[in-house]
């Protein structure tokens, strides 16, 4: 039996009706004229349909929204779903589901949208942040997760109260005054959740947490350093990292595109979009009513839910976001369609492009790994790690290789890339620098130097700012004739330079260079090229530097290397010219004059008898393989060494060896004696040293001799101009009363006589 007194239970049956409809029946014939219009529909039996604007609204559906628009040429914007939710939505109450069939004339749509809203109440109890984001400072204005999770508590406490629950609050009053207004079960609800600034519960939906997440967030925020906190985030993101209304949408994809048809959510998943295109099929939705811009086009749907899923982790300005925005864009490009970025953008969901070119990103994700635990080694600084990182192989090349490989190709941009040639020039030359420990190492710059294209990448101010590397040199005369030259020296005999300066003694630098004939050549190039005048700037000619490693070449002992620079431009000591010009003014040595050089003989005779000379020299050097150091018996020391000298410069019958008269030769070179007067010189100097012969007294009977004098009144120029006036020698005192070799040879035949008794 019908109570048709009892308004409550007609209420109830007739709430799913459009409520204008059943007042108009109610109206015109009261409570009878109502129940007839929904009897059936009550009973269940004997249906008679029941249709309220919705159906109207259905079908304008992909039609013109505004039909006077249309004599003006403009169809959009279209009717849409969004706009049949909003009218139609607010004609049903959730609780009606069961009574919404087809039986009593209400099509599939009405379902779909009661079931989405549904799903609508549940979401507007599920935190739409993530948890971790709300408040822990209880200084600011906006509630804690804690005393958000206890409204939500409290909101609990309303519910299970049901028709007992009561919130009183005190509320503001028309006449400016506030006022405690009590409300009682449902209402009391409806007041808690009221959607109004002053409602301090409007919220409480935030607290709608379990226990262990709630815990947590204590523990999260508990930890004070950024490092473990974002560890721990990482470790228990999928509880409080995420957006738990987010979190069931994608839970729960077939809600998902219920709430989506209507323009009530976005599609967050694959899965959620096959139902909704399946249920836009069944709804028989057009495809132009699917509120504009709410799905990218097709071709960028699987990119729109990856990104989605990353805009819910917290995740979407990350390198893989970002490979993923460019790889649908190409994508698009080479296709001729529309881009996932170029939709959201006109869907007013506005998404930068990232400048960077697509292999940037490629290679970063790829490395991803790779750059995390290096961020961490670094963060440790753990040095040997972060070495060790670097040096993983990756595709033939290191991870160091491809953090500089994304470097170089970071400074370009997709409207301008890098040119692959730059920047695998650019990760070698890194490997130099590596490799020598400098940007500024002579290979490094030399590197620069024979690549144009690289250097003048490295000196770009676009590119790296103050970064940019400084000019190889502003002179570039310099450059080209000095540096460069003296780099390639470098490089050359990078190897030679280390086994070089390891050598601890003179000697032993010495031995290596002599057995290292090139090096040693391409070092005195090197250092004529480095050399210049301190007060004038001037740098060593460069004609005139194969002379320097020339002139480095001869023998330093004896007067070769002197001898060299006066025939080399010292000619004229007032007016230089040449190598010896640039060895005064730029190595800053003096130039001898002609006169001090002896002329060549006296370094050939050297040369001609080095193992004696060198013999000579050594009896009293104690670095000498010659040294004497012990006397010989009967002698003192000096005079051991003078027994040596005089073995070498003497035959055994006391005349001068071959050696001796070389030497004596020498002598006179040495002390500028003109040519002419050499042999006069040896010639004298043999009469000394050889002297008397050994039985000349006791065969002559006397110790007169006259040899030396007789020479120098045989040689009376060499005696004067020579021997006096040359070599500064004081005159013979007696030379004037030296008997002729004919009267001292009839002195010596009368000594004789006498001594036999002859006479």
């Amino acid at each position: 039996v019908i109570d048709y007194d009892d308004a409550k239970y007609w209420i109830e049956k007739v709430t799913p009706f459009s409520i204008n409809d059943v007042w108009e029946a109610f109206e015109g014939e009261g409570w009878k004229g109502a129940a007839l219009a929904v009897v059936p529909a009550v009973y269940g039996e004997g249906v008679q349909t029941y249709t309220g604007d919705w159906e109207d609204n259905f079908t304008k559906l992909g039609l013109p929204k505004y039909v006077e628009n249309t004599g003006y040429g403009l169809d959009q914007p279209y009717y849409d779903t969004a706009d049949f939710w909003k009218d139609t939505a607010k004609q049903f109450d959730t609780e009606d589901l069961s009574e919404l069939t087809a039986a009593k004339g209400f099509p599939d749509y009405i379902r779909a949208i009661v079931e989405a809203k549904i799903s609508n109440e549940h979401l507007a109890t599920l935190p739409s942040d993530t948890l971790v984001s709300l408040n822990a400072d209880p200084n600011l204005d906006e509630p804690t997760f804690t005393e958000y999770r206890q409204m939500w508590e409290d909101r609990e406490k309303l519910v299970a109260a049901g028709d007992d629950a009561e919130l009183t609050r005190q509320e503001l009053q028309p006449d400016g005054k506030y006022k405690s207004v009590t409300y009682k079960g449902e209402d009391a609800l409806t007041a808690f959740d009221k959607d109004v600034k002053d409602n301090p519960t409007r919220n409480a939906h935030q607290g709608n947490f379990s226990q262990r997440q709630y815990s947590l967030l204590v523990q999260y925020h508990s930890i004070t350093d950024e490092k473990k906190q974002a560890e721990f985030l990482e470790e228990h993101k999928s509880e409080i990292g995420v957006k738990p209304r987010d979190e069931w949408l994608r839970k729960h994809p077939k809600e998902n595109a219920e709430l989506a048809i209507w323009g009530q959510a976005k599609v967050l998943t694959k899965e959620a979009y096959t139902h909704f295109k399946t249920l836009a099929k069944q709804l028989d939705i057009p495809d132009n009513a699917i509120p504009e811009l709410l799905l990218p086009p097709e071709t960028s749907i699987d990119t729109h839910f990856e990104y989605e899923e990353k805009v819910s982790e917290g995740t979407h300005s990350s390198d893989e976001a970002k490979l993923l925005l460019l790889k649908d864009q190409i994508a698009a490009d080479e296709a001729g369609v529309q881009s996932y970025v170029g939709w959201r953008n006109e869907s007013n969901q506005p998404l930068k492009l990232p400048e960077e070119t697509l292999e940037y990103y490629q290679l970063k994700v790829d490395n991803s790994q790779n750059y995390a635990d290096l961020e961490e080694a670094q963060e440790a600084d753990n040095e040997e790690e972060v070495e060790a990182i670097r040096a993983r192989k990756v595709d033939g090349e290191t991870f160091h290789d491809v953090e500089r490989r994304v470097e170089a190709i970071g400074k370009g941009t997709r409207a301008s890339p890098i040119p692959d040639e730059i920047v695998n020039v650019y990760v070698s030359h890194m490997q130099i620098v590596d490799e020598t420990g400098s940007g500024l190492s002579a290979e490094a710059k030399l590197n620069r130097y024979d690549d144009p294209a690289l250097n003048d990448f490295l000196m770009n101010e676009d590119y790296w700012g103050k970064a940019k590397t400084k000019p190889l040199d502003k002179d570039k005369a310099y450059l080209d004739n000095y540096l460069v030259p003296r780099w390639r020296i470098d490089v050359a005999y990078r190897t030679e330079d280390g086994e070089y300066n390891a050598l601890q003694t003179t000697q032993d630098r010495q031995d290596y260079l002599l057995a290292h004939e090139a090096y040693r050549m391409d070092r005195r190039r090197r250092e004529a090229l480095s050399m210049s005048n301190p007060t004038t700037g001037e740098r060593f000619p460069l004609d005139q530097v194969e002379q320097f490693v020339t002139y480095h070449e001869i023998e330093v002992k004896g007067f070769r290397q002197e001898r060299f620079l006066v025939n080399n431009g010292g000619q004229d000591p007032e007016n230089l010219t040449g190598f010896a010009w640039a060895m005064h003014n730029i190595g800053g040595i003096d130039i001898p004059t002609p006169q001090d050089v002896p002329l060549v003989q006296y370094d050939d005779i050297y040369d001609q008898y080095t193992d004696e000379f060198e013999q000579l020299e050594g009896f009293a050097d104690n670095q000498s393989e010659h040294y004497i150091e012990i006397p010989e018996p009967g002698l003192t020391l000096a005079q051991t060494r003078d027994k040596a000298r005089n073995a070498l410069r003497f035959d055994v019958n006391g005349n001068y060896s071959e050696f001796g008269l070389a030497e004596l030769k020498r002598n006179a070179y040495g002390k500028f004696v003109p040519e002419t007067f050499v042999n006069d010189y040896v010639g004298y100097y043999t009469i000394v040293g050889e002297g008397k012969p050994a039985n000349y007294e006791e065969v002559n009977k006397t110790d007169l001799w006259y040899e030396d004098d007789w020479y120098m009144l045989e040689h009376f120029d060499f005696y004067k101009g020579i021997y006096q006036e040359l070599l500064g020698n004081a005159p013979f005192e007696a030379i004037a009363k030296v008997p002729s070799r004919e009267v001292f040879a009839k002195y010596l035949e009368y000594l004789r006589l006498s001594k036999v008794g002859k006479i």
